[in-house]
């Protein structure tokens, strides 16, 4: 007869029985993923939040904003030594 007991696996036999073992093992991963990545994202957010574990920049000088404008450009090489002259 055909029954839910030891011996029976459904009316899909050994594929269904694959079939489940694959798909429970996949939510069960999914779910150990999820978590890993919730405990990642809300680690993350802690040291933004600022408890003294996350390093805080300093502001940047006259000088070296000078040096970044020069770098990429904006301005060109007797405006930055003029700039230069102005601030030192």
């Amino acid at each position: 007869m055909h029954g839910w007991g030891p011996g029976s696996y459904s009316i899909y036999g050994w594929p269904g029985l694959v079939l489940n073992v694959v798909l429970t093992l996949g939510i069960i991963i999914g779910i150990i993923l999820l978590i890993i990545w919730l405990v990642r994202i809300t680690s993350s957010d802690q040291n933004r939040a600022g408890d003294g574990s996350a390093q805080i920049d300093k502001p940047l000088s006259a000088r070296e904003i000078l040096q970044i404008r020069y770098v990429r450009g904006e301005i060109d090489r007797e405006k930055y030594r003029e700039m230069l002259e102005d601030i030192s």
